[in-house]
């Protein structure tokens, strides 16, 4: 098991991520924001729908939603449906960011990710292991 170096100050890769996230980053940082873009694309859905409705689609507390949409309007994944009240929202799955995690998705699956073990994909990375 690795050691967490995240909260360490003298830890020059982490203070430079934190201060100059790359895009992938931003996006994977939290778990929620990923399963919401994951379960949007995947089922890609075409239909208005209002924070609750995104909470049922992703399996993410409506909570959840709340903390992350605006990030998500503001990379573009959703886009808010004017004069809509409640709020609605369409997911855009022409966006760069959907475009770019579908692309992904399309290179792991052909690069065998199906083969792999299930909880390989739950490790936590650790650079100093490679």
């Amino acid at each position: 098991m690795s050691r967490d170096t995240s909260n360490d100050p003298n830890n020059v890769v982490d203070r430079t991520r934190a201060e100059d996230p790359a895009g992938w980053l931003v996006l994977t940082q939290n778990d929620s924001a990923a399963k919401i873009i994951d379960a949007l694309i995947k089922k890609k859905v075409r239909r208005e729908m209002n924070k609750s409705e995104i909470a049922d689609i992703s399996g993410v507390s409506r909570q959840s939603v709340l903390n992350h949409i605006d990030l998500l309007i503001e990379i573009g994944v959703l886009d808010k449906v004017q004069r809509t009240k409640p709020q609605r929202y369409q997911f855009n799955l022409d966006s760069d960011v959907c475009k770019a995690v579908t692309r992904l998705d399309a290179a792991m699956h052909s690069d065998g990710i199906d083969n792999v073990e299930e909880g390989m994909l739950l490790e936590p990375f650790d650079s100093r292991d490679n």
